[in-house]
């Protein structure tokens, strides 16, 4: 029984972010805006597939993009010495943290 105890905290993170949000989905795709169980809404992605096509290569781009600049600097940082290296770091870092630094 032990064993299985440090699985739990995992096991809650998957139901709450993972399964009750993919149960969600599922439901109000099979409801109308009163409850009542349809299939309108499956029928009507049809609609959506160049938009949803989009979507697929703006993210295929963004991911190319991000290669393409982001191992040649890893390598590079990989590459130097302690110092420069921890200042690289933070300075990729720290765009990411200015959300959070102007609150």
């Amino acid at each position: 029984m032990s064993k299985k105890l440090p699985a739990v905290p995992y096991l809650i993170w998957m139901v709450v972010f993972i399964l009750l949000p993919l149960a969600l989905v599922v439901y109000f795709a099979l409801t109308d805006s009163s409850g009542n169980f349809t299939v309108a809404n499956i029928s009507a992605v049809a609609q959506y597939v160049p938009v949803i096509l989009n979507s697929i290569w703006l993210a295929a781009i963004s991911t190319a993009i991000c290669l393409v600049i982001g191992y040649p600097l890893a390598y590079l940082i990989s590459r130097m010495d302690g110092n420069h290296q921890r200042t690289m770091v933070m300075l990729i870092m720290l765009p990411m943290w200015m959300s959070f630094l102007l609150r």
